[in-house]
């Protein structure tokens, strides 16, 4: 008996992305993402940051009750849950210049959306935590639901960013608080 527990989620989604956890198929190598985006950071602060490897923050985008449900009086629930993977990648002074070199950055910051898709698609990759935290994500999976470039800061002289955004869906099982 339990709530739906968002924290074993998201402390997954970290671990799968910055701790080289090794997953059945598709493990992301260690040291191909960092924590440390948080959304009080300036620009600056968060391409500097990135400045050596990019950085993640994972976080809920919606929750709403499955419609594959069943009724509310059963002890049963599931839950429709999206997880938004925001990634700063860091532009300097040359991808502020160039096109080709900014193009470059870009294509790899897109390409950071299929890198979490077939880590998070690896079967049973978010079932539990480390620490054997169980997460109810069913079979363990997210599948993309897709990847934007958000956005790019640049300014003349500073260190800029791009930030993308990649969503994410899957079902979480939940047996009802009684």
């Amino acid at each position: 008996m339990a709530y739906i527990n968002l924290q074993l989620i998201l402390e997954r989604c970290r671990e799968v992305l910055t701790e080289g956890v090794v997953l059945a198929l598709r493990s992301v190598a260690a040291g191909s993402f960092e924590n440390g985006l948080f959304d009080q950071l300036t620009d600056g602060d968060k391409s500097v940051r990135a400045m050596d490897v990019p950085i993640i923050e994972p976080r809920v985008a919606s929750l709403k009750k499955s419609d594959a449900s069943p009724p509310s009086m059963h002890s049963l629930w599931l839950y429709d849950l999206e997880v938004e993977i925001a990634v700063v990648r860091y532009l300097g002074e040359k991808q502020r210049l160039t096109s080709d070199a900014r193009d470059v950055v870009m294509a790899i910051a897109m390409r950071d959306g299929d890198v979490i898709a077939q880590a998070f698609s690896s079967p049973g990759a978010l079932s539990t935590t480390v620490e054997a935290g169980s997460t109810n994500i069913v079979s363990g999976v997210m599948w993309h639901l897709g990847s934007a470039a958000g956005r790019v800061a640049m300014e003349a002289g500073k260190p800029g960013l791009i930030e993308t955004v990649n969503r994410f869906g899957c079902v979480v099982q939940v047996t009802a608080q009684t």
